[in-house]
């Protein structure tokens, strides 16, 4: 009998979650998660990934990387949440899918150029008018 515990010891081993990072002991096979809760968690974050960049590829015709590049922040005001991507020659006046032709905006900036027929100097402007920091004066305040 105790012989039979020994050699169960040696088929132990211990790994760590590929989820939440927790060591945990494994017996047999492959496991490479601590639980199952772990395991959909990680296979659900895989998949979005996965589906963000083919998603992506197929909409603005360019990688995930430099989709986060153009989505960091906003072009004019500079804020960093909700940022879209906008087609600075829209596609239906034959602008192409490339990253020359993007530029991020956030919501505001996005809603103040479709809806109020604002080109994106008007709105640096009007933003100047307000007394909200922008791109420029930002470079401005630099030199």
């Amino acid at each position: 009998m105790k012989e039979n515990i020994r050699s169960n010891e040696k088929d132990t081993k211990e790994r760590i979650c590929l989820n939440c990072k927790d060591k945990f002991i494994y017996k047999k096979g492959n496991q490479i998660y601590c639980c199952k809760k772990c395991s959909s968690k990680h296979k659900r974050q895989r998949f979005k990934k996965k589906y963000l960049r083919s998603m992506i590829n197929k909409k603005y015709g360019i990688t995930l990387e430099e989709y986060k590049k153009i989505t960091s922040k906003c072009s004019l005001c500079l804020i960093d949440k909700l940022i879209n991507c906008h087609h600075i020659n829209p596609k239906s006046k034959g602008g192409k899918n490339e990253m020359k032709n993007y530029v991020g905006l956030c919501c505001g900036c996005h809603q103040l150029h479709h809806f109020n027929k604002m080109s994106l100097d008007e709105i640096e402007n009007y933003y100047k008018k307000l007394g909200i920091p922008t791109r420029k004066s930002k470079k401005n305040e630099k030199q």
